[in-house]
Order: C-alpha cells, then sequence, then structure tokens
C-alpha cells in the first residue's frame, strides 16, 4: 500500500495515543476520582442530577447512591441510640 502524501502528522499511523499523553491522562485520572471518593454520598446524587438530569441515567449507580445513604441514615439513630442508653 503506498504511502499518503499528504501524511505530515508527528505519529502517521495515528492507530495510538502517544506515551507522553497518556501520563498525563492517568494523572488526570486519579486527581479526579480522589476528588470523587471525598464527596458526600449526597453530593455524589447531586452531582449525578446535575451532570445527566434528575433521575436521568446512571441507573444503578444512584441505586448504590441510595442504599449508601438509607444505610447511614438508619446506622445513625442506632449510635444516638447507644449514647442515649449509656447516659
Amino acid at each position: 500500500m503506498p504511502q499518503k502524501l499528504n501524511n505530515n502528522r508527528l505519529y502517521p499511523d495515528a492507530n495510538h495515543q502517544p506515551r507522553h499523553k497518556f501520563k498525563f491522562r492517568v494523572e488526570d485520572a486519579k486527581e479526579r476520582q480522589e476528588y470523587y471518593d471525598n464527596l458526600t454520598i449526597q453530593q455524589k446524587i447531586d452531582k449525578l442530577d446535575a451532570k445527566l438530569g434528575v433521575a436521568v441515567g446512571a441507573v444503578h449507580q444512584r441505586a448504590r447512591l441510595t442504599a449508601q445513604l438509607e444505610a447511614s441514615k438508619t446506622a445513625q439513630p442506632e449510635s444516638d441510640k447507644n449514647l442515649k442508653k449509656n447516659k
């Protein structure tokens, strides 16, 4: 197959991401993940609503976050009850 005459790209095959960009993409992804991990459960749900719309998309993630939120709400009164019993 003959070479294209107008191929002036730095990476002519264009089938791969250059390695120098890969490192930055990984670092950016780690920063984004760290930021997301530091959000509260309610903030994560609000972020999904802002990004996709209220109750639109990410059904499994919303269900998981809602279950975690409910579990944390039910766990909180239990600790309050234990504090009242100890007094």
